[in-house]
């Protein structure tokens, strides 16, 4: 049951649980107040000592407040703790001014801690479902990302492509490549920052040099295919990302990479496959991390000296019924490659193309 009459402007305090942190036009809204009034009570419930706390429409408290006013007209309701809350989150949510922050704040309690389904929320603000998800998802970006989007220097539609990104470290790193400005001194557009966001800090699983259903490369790590930060497993909130099996945490992904490398070369060297090391590696591999001139893929057709059309040195070796030295190397993107020296398998085309004769 609720009653309007006007109360003490005075015996009248902000709710601790407003979810409204920025105020702007309070001068405005005063001397709108000054010329016509209150025109919309506040709603308020009773507390103690005769006063009463202000559960929505703290711009109007503050500007009578400012206006030194004695008297508000308020809407008194008695409400409990979680009703409050819930009136509040959903004006809150309701305001045209409000930031994509709060509300996005203001979802995340509505969902955690009154127990709201996405889709209640959605139903309940009269958003999408992709909208209610996208704004709660603004609520995991880092202090670096969080204050440049306060400020206006990244659009919302930006921030939640960092805010997507799991790992505070990358987030920073890449706030830093989606607000340099280009030669004419604009910052990338949405769908360049989409371009640069999906290069730099998306991995698609399919060319992992390990299995993604492995669950014990790196202890405390789950499986890539049962992993919360796989774009499969948020489809809400990546649906311009086509394949589900993107890994969305660059930094676990190496590390899964590094621990698959230490078992494979161990293994290599076990059976007595000569690993190069990082500086022979490094040697190895030219542009785009294909090797150079000096070595061949083992599995990889490719033209040899002395022989008419495709090989692959297997094969030649496999033809010739003699064993070539296959090396185990790791180019500097960290991928896996069984390689052969060009010299040998050129050598051993020759000598195949003079038994042919």
């Amino acid at each position: 049951m609720s009653t309007t009459s006007s109360v003490a402007v005075t015996s009248v305090f902000e709710s601790p649980t407003n979810p409204r942190k920025q105020y702007s036009g309070i001068e405005e809204l005063a001397e709108s107040i000054r010329t016509y009034g209150v025109l919309q009570p506040i709603l308020v419930r009773p507390s103690e000592s005769n006063a009463y706390e202000c559960v929505f429409g703290h711009r109007r408290l503050r500007a009578a407040k400012l206006l030194g006013l004695e008297a508000i007209p308020a809407t008194i309701r008695d409400l409990t703790d979680t009703e409050v809350l819930e009136a509040q989150l959903i004006e809150n949510t309701q305001r045209q001014d409000i930031h994509p922050l709060e509300e996005g704040a203001a979802y995340h309690q509505l969902h955690e801690s009154l127990g709201y389904t996405v889709d209640e929320i959605a139903a309940k603000v009269g958003k999408s479902r992709e909208t209610v998800y996208a704004r709660m998802k603004l609520c995991a970006l880092s202090d670096g990302p969080r204050a440049a989007l306060l400020e206006g220097t990244l659009t919302p539609s930006i921030a939640l492509l960092i805010a997507r990104i799991p790992v505070e470290k990358l987030q920073d790193e890449a706030l830093k490549k989606l607000t340099t400005k280009n030669y004419e001194g604009d910052p990338p557009s949405y769908r360049s920052a989409l371009e640069i966001v999906q290069r730099d800090f998306m991995l698609r699983l399919a060319g992992a040099p390990f299995s993604p259903k492995a669950a014990d490369l790196v202890p405390g790590v789950c499986a890539c295919v049962v992993c919360p930060k796989r774009t499969g497993a948020q489809p809400d909130i990546f649906p311009d990302v086509s394949h589900a099996d993107v890994c969305t945490d660059p930094t676990c992904f190496a590390a899964k990479r590094d621990a698959a490398w230490a078992v494979r070369a161990a293994k290599a060297k076990d059976e007595g496959q000569r690993v190069l090391s990082a500086k022979e590696s490094k040697a190895a591999f030219g542009y785009e991390n294909r090797p150079s001139y000096e070595w061949l893929e083992a599995k990889g057709k490719t033209w040899v000296n002395g022989l008419s059309g495709e090989t692959t040195p297997n094969a030649l070796a496999k033809k010739a019924g003699v064993d070539l030295e296959v090396v185990l190397a790791r180019d500097p993107a960290g991928g896996f490659h069984e390689l052969v020296e060009r010299k040998a398998v050129e050598a051993l085309a020759r000598k195949v193309a003079k038994q042919g004769t």
